[in-house]
């Protein structure tokens, strides 16, 4: 990624987004599965915008929690803005 968007879209996975996000020309953060992985690519990728002085951007986590294979997948989307106003939405797997 190599712009700075004011929304950051943060996803594990490509297979999670499908290519929803860049259909759309929406420019996306994958992370790789995992806390670790998500504290450590997000940190970097704001970490860019502070060296060039640019705002912290709202970030929007776009993902799946369980498996597709399971009844008990859900999906959510939490947002968030770096002053730590947190947003967010749960729904039942679109595979049941």
């Amino acid at each position: 990624m190599n712009e700075l968007p004011g929304t950051l879209v943060v996803v594990a996975l490509r297979e999670e987004s499908a290519g929803v996000f860049e259909a759309a020309g929406v420019p996306v953060l994958y992370c790789g599965v995992g806390k670790v992985n998500a504290a450590i690519e997000l940190t970097r990728e704001l970490a860019r915008y502070a060296l060039k002085g640019r705002p912290m951007p709202q970030v929007l986590n776009f993902g799946s929690a369980g498996s597709h294979r399971h009844p008990s997948a859900r999906w959510s989307v939490a947002m968030s803005s770096c002053s730590g106003t947190w947003t967010s939405a749960v729904w039942d797997s679109p595979w049941e």
